[in-house]
Formats: structure tokens, sequence, C-alpha cells
């Protein structure tokens, strides 16, 4: 199961920015920008997940793109990273592995072993970033990839 990240309605109380009607079954997190800012998301995160999905950007520097407060996804000169995970499976543009390419990439990291949310700070935020429940795989990695590709110029 994927979580995607929709914001509230800045016009309608009570909705997401869809129009779809907004249900808490869990503590709402906030989702917290480098830059200062931060944002309320609609669809709660499950208070612990297994596998994250994002699209970053990757200019070759060394940098922390999500930080769960316990765990990291970041990346080195060349390579995907992470910390706090179990039994890591790296996946990058829909294949396994951690060699990030100049620019635009989609990164799936999984843990065999839940990971908690109660604070997610991004460097960027893509709308495409996706956090589930199970331990994801290279179906999954390839799937998201596939779907989201043409909106990054790939």
């Amino acid at each position: 199961m994927a979580i995607a990240l929709i914001p509230e309605s800045d016009i309608t109380a009570g909705t997401d920015a869809l129009g779809n009607a907004l249900t808490f079954q869990r503590t709402p997190k906030t989702l917290n920008l480098t830059d200062g800012a931060s944002a309320q998301i609609a669809a709660p995160v499950p208070d612990t997940i297994k596998t994250v999905a994002n699209w970053i950007w990757h200019d070759g520097t060394a940098k922390t793109h999500i930080d769960g407060g316990s765990w990291t996804v970041g990346s080195t000169g060349t390579a995907l990273t992470s910390t706090g995970f179990t039994g890591t499976a790296y996946f990058v543009n829909g294949v396994s592995g951690t060699t990030l390419s100049a620019g635009w990439n989609h990164v799936l990291v999984s843990s065999t072993a839940a990971l908690t949310t109660a604070d997610i700070d991004f460097t960027n935020v893509q709308e495409h970033f996706l956090a589930y429940i199970t331990t994801e795989g290279a179906d999954t990695a390839l799937q998201n990839f596939n779907a989201e590709k043409s909106a990054y110029g790939l």
C-alpha cells in the first residue's frame, strides 16, 4: 500500500487539494523543508513505514535528501545512501543499485524493519513521494519509475 502526499486545500477546509474529503485515521505529520517552510499533509503517513520512494535531483554533491530522524536517504558524489534501514535494498531509476546519474533520479529504498515517521525533513519535496508500510522491491521500483518518468523528462 502506498501513501501519496497530497496537500490540504488552501481554499476549502476539510478537503485535500484534489477536492477529496479528509479523514485522519492517524495523527497528521508535518513535512519540514530545509528552507524553513513546512507542509501539512492531507493523507497522513502511517506511524511506521518500510519503504520510501521519491524523485531526487542529483548534482554530484553529497547531501541528505530525506531525514526521518532515526533514518535518512541521501547521496554521495555518485551513489544513493541511507542510514537506519535494516536489510536495505536500493533501486535507482527502476533497477537494483545505487549509482545516480546527473539530474533527476527515481529512488526507492526499502527496509525489512519498520521505520518511525514522527518527523520527516526534505531537502526538496516532489509530488511523487511515496511511503509504503511494506518492504517493496524491483517490481514496485520499476512500476513507479515508468509511471512518473515523463514528468521528469526521462
